[in-house]
């Protein structure tokens, strides 16, 4: 496999595990984590992952074998003028818990999921970091989750 399989098995994974908070979005079925990095104007929250980067490096002398490093930023905005619930109390969150929720959510599920990843060829795939960043846009609250792992490739794959 390659780093863009592993980027759709990725994207899969939290369409299957994530519930989306936007409940007219989830009543419809329609996606909302996508591979790259979303218009400003878009419905959210919105979740994007992008492939950064994958240097690739012999695994030793005498074997067909590459090691990829893979990198991911996920992305998570969210409305900073809407509200939702994003634990069925009732209760409308802030668009900080919401953001916070989502990016607890990529997390958790990433590193529950291993077993699933590791299908793709991954040795690990986890989450590194997670900050809260300006989107450039004062409508939208942009708060990232960087993944980090390796990806074993045979030469005859390459």
């Amino acid at each position: 496999m390659n780093p863009s399989d592993v980027q759709r098995k990725v994207i899969d994974l939290l369409r299957s595990k994530l519930i989306d908070v936007n409940s007219y979005r989830r009543s419809k079925q329609k996606n909302w984590i996508y591979s790259d990095f979303p218009k400003l104007t878009a419905t959210m929250p919105r979740i994007s992952v992008e492939l950064i980067d994958s240097p690739l490096t012999p695994l030793g002398v005498g074997t067909n074998a590459r090691i990829q490093n893979l990198r991911f930023d996920v992305s998570i905005l969210v409305d900073r003028n809407a509200k939702y619930d994003v634990n069925n109390d009732g209760e409308k969150n802030s668009p900080e818990e919401v953001a916070s929720h989502l990016s607890h959510e990529v997390m958790a599920t990433i590193t529950k999921n291993q077993s699933e990843l590791k299908e793709t060829g991954l040795l690990y795939l986890y989450p590194t970091d997670e900050r809260q960043l300006e989107s450039g846009n004062s409508n939208t609250m942009l708060r990232q989750v960087e993944l980090q792992g390796i990806l074993i490739r045979r030469f005859n794959e390459i």
